[in-house]
């Protein structure tokens, strides 16, 4: 929720960041006043112009990085960028004194670089771990004379595709966790203490849609030999 609520922060920042670059290639003697300065550059709007390709560019770049979800290099953006908001802050206090009136535009923008940045900086992404990782536990083989026994943890967003065994049946048991079954072109939701069973040549799957992680037990019989086509 912390690191949405960040994403949603900083793409606004970047739309804000947008209009207010527009606004300078606009209309910029109205867009200067805003910014906090006046000056007399007889209708010489150079300046202007140049910073409001520099909103623009910074706007377009959070939007992307936001968009793209690359949540450390959003965060290093705003770092670094904390140095224009806080330039600006200074240029305008410096020309006005104590006029806050446009100088707390300025504050709010370093505000939000140096706690969004950090935060985003901080927060553990959520593809840390491989989406299909399954781990295996063998607990008793077919070579031992009888049924082949295992156990798996299924990390979230772990499945396999359709397929189909030819040679043996298998059984699936959650033990915990939930599991989505693919059988015969229908699908069932298990959960803890749920049983299915997967006959030969029926093609089936399974998939982790949970934030959990999903125990499941695996049996084939020991009278099938085990061979595997996908």
């Amino acid at each position: 929720m912390t690191t949405k609520i960040c994403y949603s922060i900083s793409f606004l920042t970047g739309i804000a960041l947008l209009f207010i670059g527009l606004r300078f290639l606009i209309s910029p003697i109205n867009a200067e006043f805003d910014y906090g300065i006046s000056t007399n550059t007889r209708a010489d709007y150079s300046f202007h112009y140049i910073k409001g390709v520099r909103d623009l560019f910074l706007g377009i770049l959070l939007v992307l990085l936001v968009l793209a979800k690359q949540r450390k290099a959003l965060a290093i953006a705003l770092l670094v960028a904390t140095v224009v908001p806080f330039g600006d802050l200074m240029i305008v206090m410096a020309e006005n004194g104590s006029d806050w009136q446009h100088g707390i535009a300025h504050l709010i923008a370093v505000t939000i670089c140096v706690i969004i940045g950090p935060i985003l900086l901080i927060r553990k992404s959520k593809k840390s771990r491989p989406e299909n990782q399954i781990s295996f536990n063998l607990i008793q083989s077919a070579i031992d004379g009888g049924p082949t026994v295992s156990e798996c943890d299924l990390l979230p967003g772990a499945k396999t595709p359709w397929h189909y065994h030819t040679l043996f049946s298998e059984k699936f048991e959650v033990l915990e966790g939930e599991l989505e079954v693919g059988k015969a072109g229908n699908r069932y939701r298990l959960k803890a203490g749920d049983q299915i069973m997967i006959l030969d040549h029926e093609t089936h799957f399974f998939h982790n849609r949970s934030k959990d992680v999903c125990w499941v037990h695996f049996q084939i019989p020991a009278i099938e030999r085990t061979r595997y086509n996908a």
